[in-house]
């Protein structure tokens, strides 16, 4: 799975660096990165058997407090868009929300929330002690 994270992240930034223009290496590489996007989705079943209710808790906290530290490192939108007259193409609100998505596939974090629903799904659905 890291394989197919680290090629994400590889197609994200030549995507940024080509830019919007129509090429057929966009097109290849929008293909690439959406066979790539569903075989993550689709990633190995994550199995919590014989974990401790204590270790899943542990884990939950660990992965809110990463996810949060990705969400805290993200561009500020609002502030991106106030200086923009005339900087030219992905320096405006939209391309401040387009560099927080590469970012955020870059980093794993819809990983991090995949994987993050499953610990507390499986916490909810043990019975309380």
């Amino acid at each position: 799975m890291t394989e197919a994270w680290r090629e994400l992240a590889e197609i994200t930034d030549r995507l940024i660096e080509l830019g919007d223009g129509p090429s057929a290496e966009r097109s290849a590489l929008l293909e690439r990165r959406a066979v790539l996007r569903t075989e993550a989705r689709s990633g190995p079943t994550i199995s919590l058997d014989g974990r401790s209710d204590d270790d899943l808790r542990s884990e939950a906290a660990s992965l809110r407090s990463r996810i949060e530290e990705l969400v805290g490192q993200r561009i500020d939108v609002v502030v991106q868009s106030g200086g923009s007259a005339g900087a030219g193409p992905g320096a405006d609100g939209l391309g401040a929300i387009e560099l927080n998505q590469a970012i955020d596939a870059a980093q794993g974090l819809g990983e991090l929330q995949r994987r993050l629903g499953v610990v507390e799904a499986e916490l909810g659905r043990r019975p309380e002690r």
